[in-house]
């Protein structure tokens, strides 16, 4: 759902056909929707969005520079007035994974034991790395065979043994392609990432319509959820 949110988020924020307050206002319902959601990983890809979307589209460059300086003066006021947001936030923390993330990181829980799932996720993330790093060199260039991603969570969480989808195991895509596909697949994926990649920006170069631009301000937000 967060990903679908986010891809929404972006197609809003960059579509000419729509008048400037129709933008605004469905970017913040979607916005929204995604902080209810809970989704830390996708919120911060939609903020590296915006930015994104505001650098590369054909606002004046006065414009984009007061954007920029109004951001940093709202920044500023919420550092200033962090603990009163803090306090907020703490409330929230035991429904919301996203105030619960940010909670942890001001009070420097190291122990993460706010953070649910990011813990979880770190411990599998060191788990594969060792397991890639003992890995034999045919292993190491040519991996463990697809789905076998699902080893590195059940050798740390025995309940995920009886897991129907191994596919969902591993959390981190970037991890799982290197220990699934070795080498040589980690190499063809971002091949395939870096075409992506290039088909947009040439897109939003070459297309006076803009219609690249949701898939350009999107990927940046796409790959980082492969991390997660």
């Amino acid at each position: 759902i967060s990903a679908f949110l986010a891809a929404l988020f972006c197609v809003a924020l960059c579509s000419r056909s729509l008048r400037a307050h129709t933008r605004i206002l469905l970017c913040s319902i979607l916005a929204v929707a995604l902080v209810f959601n809970g989704s830390r990983i996708w919120f911060l890809g939609i903020l590296i969005a915006s930015v994104i979307a505001v650098a590369v589209s054909r606002l004046r460059l006065s414009i984009k520079i007061c954007g920029f300086g109004f951001a940093i003066i709202l920044i500023t006021l919420l550092v200033w007035s962090t603990d009163s947001i803090i306090d907020i936030l703490r409330q929230e923390a035991e429904s919301n994974r996203i105030a619960a993330a940010i909670t942890a990181y001001y009070e420097g829980d190291t122990s993460s034991q706010q953070l649910g799932t990011l813990y979880f996720r770190r411990g599998i993330i060191q788990a594969g790395v060792e397991r890639i790093k003992e890995s034999p060199v045919i292993e190491l260039v040519f991996g463990h065979g697809t789905s076998n991603g699902s080893v590195i969570t059940g050798s740390l969480y025995h309940s995920y043994s009886g897991f129907t989808d191994p596919n969902r195991m591993v959390h981190n895509d970037w991890l799982r392609i290197a220990y699934e596909w070795g080498i040589v697949g980690f190499t063809l994926w971002c091949l395939f990432v870096g075409s992506i990649v290039l088909y947009a920006y040439k897109g939003v170069r070459q297309d006076p319509n803009g219609y690249a631009q949701p898939l350009f301000v999107y990927l940046p937000a796409f790959l980082l959820a492969f991390g997660g």
